[in-house]
């Protein structure tokens, strides 16, 4: 995607246990909830983290996240499943599947918008995208201080391209008065 990445998050066989807790003319039962599976779609904007980094930070672009299950189903036991109490108990109670669905991205979403803090996923994505980096192996592999920290990050079509400005550091000689160091610049 231009200036994003699409992330299509797909959890298969959920199975959540409630017990709800009445009082008075409410009683108390459990309830069974389960779905095949539930998806959770977002997009996410990428970008060095802190301006110049090596690592990668990440934000939602547009809009909260877009959760759904496929064949959700809930089952209630006790007393919410006898035949007639059961069945105006039930009647009273909200859409299980839209109030579930309603919570499960109120907990994924980005709690401050464009603040600092990131939801779960986005912290994944930046997690997972720590990883990547240039430095340590190709300066381990020339013997070099080698310094790459992150300038940009873009995405498009093509996938996603990270920038950064390069720095190798190296020393020939042991002593400290006799060292020179080399510096190269390379964009």
């Amino acid at each position: 995607m231009t200036n994003f990445v699409a992330a299509d998050i797909t959890v298969n066989d959920i199975r959540v246990n409630v017990y709800l807790s009445g009082s008075g003319l409410v009683p108390s039962c459990d309830i069974a909830i389960h779905a095949n599976s539930a998806s959770f779609n977002g997009d996410y904007a990428l970008s060095p983290h802190g301006g110049r980094s090596r690592r990668t930070s990440t934000s939602t672009r547009s809009g909260s996240l877009d959760v759904s299950f496929t064949d959700f189903t809930a089952s209630y036991g006790g007393t919410c499943d006898l035949p007639v109490v059961g069945s105006i108990i039930q009647s009273f109670l909200p859409d299980l599947e839209q109030l579930t669905i309603d919570a499960i991205a109120n907990f994924l979403n980005d709690p401050d918008g464009a603040g600092p803090q990131d939801g779960p996923i986005a912290d994944a994505i930046e997690t997972a995208l720590a990883g990547i980096t240039i430095a340590g192996p190709v300066g381990a592999a020339l013997s070099v201080d080698f310094q790459a920290p992150l300038n940009a990050v873009n995405e498009d079509a093509n996938g996603i391209t990270f920038i950064s400005d390069g720095k190798f550091v190296s020393s020939i000689g042991s002593a400290p008065a006799s060292a020179i160091r080399r510096r190269a610049h390379r964009t």
